[in-house]
């Protein structure tokens, strides 16, 4: 495939888990494939369990998308290093192998890629478990489209934590990924918000379009963990390091707190593993515990009884099912 006017690459991160991986690639494929602006590559991170047979069939199959395997497995933040050395269009996108793209999803994307040329573009998203991704929680964002000239002011909205629906300019991506922290797992979140601090805009986000991110049937904390404990340390870390002013991080907290801690933790509690959640207990009070937030709207559902919250978080999910599908109409 020529990567002249390449216009995206969706740099699909994976690693051993390559039945998830079969369900995100054939989620993007019709878009991507239907337009010769954009490339799917997939950045394998030294898997042990098909991916490659898997992988070297689909590139065969499709022209629209090429693979690389690193030698050895670089941890989640090697690989985002790796995308960011790989991806041949003038934007990226990281995508994870376990979320999926709803159809018509990256067809608006290069539309406004085109159009808008913003320096990042951000999407809405929500959690889906089991099979169908349009049977999912309502959107951790507002339904509604803005743009930013700020990139600060577009960080303090969107936050930019969720992977899988971060796009970005792939030149200011490269002159930035050298300063990235390696290890706590935030790699794609520190190069985008340096780019966002550093870089004019405009900064695009698509309210309007969501990314489905699966969830396993059981619970574990692992979303919990990196879906607000590390990536409220890493919000933190900007204050330290003079990146970011204090009150920019402690709204942008409270915004985690309210949209995404509180329904990880219920869910954790009503649906998962207990005895993890209270392993957390500390961490989390030792993070949240200066904004009342916290102590209004997690610290409860932390010491309520899994008993007594379990039967009316169930009935809400039930009774909220049919407005979440409705968007999907």
């Amino acid at each position: 495939m020529s990567t002249d006017g390449l216009l995206l690459s969706v740099c699909v991160m994976t690693y051993n888990r390559v039945e998830t991986l079969e369900d995100s690639l054939h989620s993007l494929l019709p878009d991507i494939e239907a337009d010769p602006r954009a490339e799917i590559v997939i950045c394998d991170n030294a898997s042990s369990d098909g991916t490659r047979e898997y992988c070297a069939r689909f590139v065969a199959e499709h022209p629209c998308v090429r693979y690389h395997r690193n030698t050895e497995n670089g941890g989640f933040d090697g690989n985002v290093v790796t995308c960011i050395a790989q991806a041949h269009g003038q934007f990226l996108t990281f995508f994870s192998d376990d979320d999926v793209a709803l159809p018509g999803t990256f067809t608006r994307v290069l539309q406004e890629l085109q159009e808008t040329n913003p320096t990042v573009l951000y999407l809405n998203h929500y959690a889906f478990k089991g099979t169908d991704p349009r049977d999912g929680d309502l959107c951790k964002m507002p339904v509604r489209d803005e743009i930013f000239n700020d990139g600060r002011m577009f960080f303090q909205f969107a936050g930019l934590g969720f992977l899988s629906a971060l796009t970005v300019n792939t030149a200011a991506a490269r002159k930035y990924v050298t300063a990235a922290k390696m290890g706590p797992g935030q790699a794609h979140l520190d190069v985008v918000s340096r780019v966002c601090f550093f870089e004019p805009g405009p900064f695009l986000f698509l309210g309007s379009v969501a990314v489905p991110a699966r969830v396993s049937v059981a619970w574990d904390d692992g979303w919990l963990r990196a879906g607000a404990l590390e990536e409220t340390r890493f919000y933190q870390g900007l204050a330290d390091d003079g990146l970011l002013d204090s009150s920019i991080v402690h709204r942008r907290v409270r915004l985690t707190i309210i949209r995404n801690l509180f329904g990880l933790v219920v869910a954790n509690k009503c649906l998962g593993d207990n005895q993890a959640l209270k392993a957390l207990r500390g961490n989390l009070v030792r993070v949240y515990g200066r904004y009342w937030q916290f102590w209004v709207l997690v610290a409860p559902a932390l010491v309520i009884p899994r008993a007594v919250l379990r039967p009316p978080y169930l009935l809400a999910r039930f009774c909220l099912r049919p407005f979440r599908q409705l968007r999907f109409r």
